[in-house]
């Protein structure tokens, strides 16, 4: 009897804490919402809670993909080699993905597609096929996207700055 109300909590803290990812993302890519009816988010309903984690999870990647045209394909490379440098802490993979985000986020709002070829492919990170895999991962990604004090200055261009001018510094401090 107790579950429901445990997993309500930990699908709303899950819900809240990846919040500021999703925010940014539906800022740049507003179309990533989907428009259906309020979910219900009360501990008498549990899985409002769990269904509206589902769905932010799925409109966070929404998100991603949408802003594919707007990475360069050194940007991953570049991130995974700044992160790495940046701490032992195990999780420079979500700082890499963080920096690749915010970085796309400054391309996307300062007009700047990568046009010198197609779109990089959706590059999935490894973890396990599961929902709490999912969400611990989308977890340490906001994290990292929140702290950086790059990823909350996205956005800051200047006309004409090129792609790895408005992605090194961006890449560099997440």
């Amino acid at each position: 009897m107790t579950a429901a109300p445990v997993r309500w909590v930990r699908a709303w803290t899950a819900y809240r804490r990846i919040g500021p990812l999703w925010a940014a993302l539906h800022r740049a890519v507003p179309e990533i919402a989907l428009s259906t009816p309020t979910v219900r988010l009360c501990p008498a309903f549990p899985r409002g809670a769990e269904f509206a984690l589902y769905r932010r999870i799925i409109e966070i990647h929404d998100g991603r993909l949408a802003l594919r045209p707007y990475v360069h394909p050194g940007v991953h490379t570049w991130a995974v080699a700044t992160a790495g440098r940046q701490g032992t802490d195990g999780n420079a993979a979500a700082r890499a993905e963080a920096a690749c985000i915010a970085a796309a986020l400054a391309a996307a709002k300062a007009g700047l597609p990568y046009l010198a070829g197609p779109p990089v492919p959706y590059a999935a990170h490894e973890v396990q096929a599961s929902i709490e895999a999912e969400t611990a991962w989308l977890i340490a990604v906001t994290e990292a996207f929140t702290r950086s004090t790059r990823a909350a200055e996205v956005g800051t261009h200047r006309p004409g700055v090129r792609h790895a001018a408005l992605w090194q510094p961006v890449i560099r401090h997440c």
